[in-house]
Formats: structure tokens, C-alpha cells, sequence
């Protein structure tokens, strides 16, 4: 199969963990968090559960 994807081996050679990216991953953390209060006040909010973004927040911070 000529399409297969090969990861590359770890460790990776670039830095995964620079401020950059953890600002951004905190900032998308809060916008979870704020998605998931609006979306509970919702009433009916169980059809939510369709929604890939609402669903992974569901997984992140539980019910």
C-alpha cells in the first residue's frame, strides 16, 4: 500500500511544549469549559450529544 502513513519514531525532534502552544491549548481549554455551561443551559441540551465539538467537551470535563 503506497498510501500508508509511517509516523516518525520518538522522541520527536521538534518541542512540542513551547509557550505558544500552551497559551493556545489553555485558551481552547477555557472556550471548552465556556461551551459546555452554555450548552447545559440549553434546554433539551441531549441533542447535543450529535455535536462532535459539545460530545469531546462531554469527554474532557464529564457531565
Amino acid at each position: 500500500m503506497a498510501d500508508e502513513y509511517i509516523p516518525s519514531l520518538l522522541p520527536l525532534s521538534i518541542e512540542l511544549e513551547t509557550k505558544e502552544i500552551l497559551k493556545k491549548v489553555i485558551s481552547a481549554n477555557r472556550a471548552l469549559a465556556e461551551l459546555k455551561g452554555v450548552a447545559n443551559s440549553i434546554p433539551q441540551s441531549a441533542h447535543l450529544d450529535q455535536c462532535p465539538l459539545f460530545a469531546r467537551s462531554q469527554r474532557l470535563f464529564g457531565n
